[in-house]
């Protein structure tokens, strides 16, 4: 079982307190889908109710203050469904084996979410395999929030199938596929017909799909593509990056759709002449790409059983080191400083931080407006979830911050506390920082599994260019 995230609290009253002081009830329970049906909600403390059968044929059972529901088992005909409208759910597939492909119109694996802030997180476990019915994706994306496929301990396997016109991973038939991260496991997605491996189904777009780890192999169905969109979809925001192995291709076109492409739009159609036309190719953004991952593109139509007898056309290797040191400043330039209450000018250079003196007034001054900005976001969000206008307060969330620091180059402890409380939130922190006269991007990404806190050295400070390392980012041109 696998350790999870536990995530700050945004606010403690007595009474909360005083329940802390009390043993808390809390197991993580394991449910056969052979059985039946399984149901897991998410609560506001991000626990799980789950409703399910302790055998098959018995009666109906609910389990509650689950913190890590694990489903296994294998079935043609029973179904999972995870909801995530109070909290964050974290669910582990273990050796589940759902194959719905004989039975149409049926989802194995369901998440669904109304708020933007409520992810659902899915840690694999042994061997998984999801194949949806017509019209229906292997893992079905219904969420406002993200989708999160994990593998914390290398050992997780998933290969999903997607029924015809729907994903295999994100959208069914006239669904997107947005705000998808795969950041581990070895994943293997086949879309169904006219529709993207990972991404939108017939009809929908791929949008927001990030693969930040792991041994992806993702082939379109026939038109569709292989990170994208399906066929009459848009795509875009797709971001590889840190280690990862992407291999991909998009599907093989017919008679009114052309070839889908391998990241990017599914194949299209020409009204004016009647011919099929390629989809459009989406570069992604690499900047993140460590030197031990890579992308290799293939020719459209090329199965997953090919692929290892086929030349890619197209190898892209990232260019990061991830275990490189930022070398320092030259000497005499006064643009790094490291800051805190005790006008403490160090830094660790393991740490990618280096410092000059700086007049403390501004040191303190960077500090004191650089938490007063996050903590105001947070307060207001916190405030319209509070009275109820969550529509609000998704709008809010889904704007994130923007932190231009000018010529500073490195966060305490609290103001990375501060940056983890928005990104738990669902709110994305974006940095613009200049290091040795170039300008960077980096976002710390909403409900981020990295803390900044653990970035910091041992005298509490981290510097931007290890958020770089760690996150990713871009050279600004402006």
């Amino acid at each position: 079982m696998k350790n999870r995230i536990v995530k700050q609290l945004l606010g403690i009253s007595v009474a909360t307190v005083l329940f802390a002081q009390m043993p808390m009830l809390s197991f993580a329970g394991q449910y056969d889908i052979g059985n039946g049906d399984i149901t897991i909600t998410a609560t506001a403390d991000d626990v799980h109710t789950v409703t399910y059968y302790e055998s098959a044929g018995g009666e109906q059972k609910t389990a509650t203050g689950d913190t890590d529901p694990v489903v296994t088992g294998s079935t043609t005909e029973k179904k999972v469904i995870i909801y995530a409208t109070d909290g964050d759910a974290y669910v582990t597939l273990q050796d589940a084996n759902i194959d719905m492909s004989n039975n149409n119109w049926t989802i194995p694996v369901r998440v669904w979410g109304e708020n933007v802030q409520n992810d659902v997180h899915i840690e694999l476990n042994g061997s998984n395999i999801l194949k949806g019915g017509l019209e229906r994706a292997g893992l079905q994306d219904e969420l406002a929030g993200e989708l999160i496929i994990t593998d914390v301990d290398n050992n997780g396997s998933l290969t999903a199938t997607g029924g015809d016109y729907a994903a295999a991973i994100g959208g069914c038939f006239g669904q997107a596929g947005t705000d998808i991260t795969i950041s581990g496991g070895e994943v293997t997605a086949t879309g169904g017909h006219e529709a993207a491996a990972i991404g939108g189904g017939f009809g929908g777009a791929g949008t927001n799909i990030t693969i930040s780890g792991g041994t992806i192999t993702a082939c379109g169905g026939e038109v569709g593509s292989g990170i994208g969109s399906g066929a009459e979809g848009t795509a875009s925001g797709i971001t590889i990056s840190g280690a990862a192995t992407v291999n991909v291709a998009g599907g093989a076109g017919n008679d009114y759709y052309g070839v889908g492409i391998a990241i990017g739009t599914a194949g299209g159609h020409d009204d004016s002449t009647g011919q099929p036309i390629p989809g459009t190719d989406v570069a992604p953004d690499i900047s993140g790409l460590y030197n031990t991952g890579r992308i290799n593109i293939y020719p459209a139509g090329t199965t997953i059983a090919q692929m290892s007898t086929t030349q890619p056309t197209t190898t892209y290797i990232g260019t990061i080191d991830p275990n490189a040191v930022i070398p320092p400043n030259p000497s005499g330039q006064n643009d790094k400083v490291t800051v805190n209450d005790n006008n403490n000018n160090g830094g660790d250079p393991n740490n990618n931080v280096t410092s000059d003196t700086a007049p403390v007034d501004e040191a303190h001054a960077f500090v004191a407006s650089t938490d007063a900005k996050l903590q105001e976001h947070i307060n207001k969000i916190l405030a319209l979830i509070n009275s109820g206008k969550i529509a609000e307060a998704n709008a809010l969330i889904a704007n994130g911050i923007l932190l231009d620091t000018g010529r500073w180059h490195t966060f305490n402890k609290d103001t990375c506390a501060l940056i983890d409380k928005a990104s738990q939130l669902g709110i994305k922190v974006t940095l613009h920082y200049e290091y040795d006269h170039t300008k960077y991007s980096t976002t710390i990404p909403a409900k981020t599994t990295i803390n900044p806190v653990s970035l910091c050295d041992a005298k509490g400070f981290v510097g931007f260019m290890n958020f770089y390392k760690y996150y990713g980012g871009f050279v600004r041109s402006n």
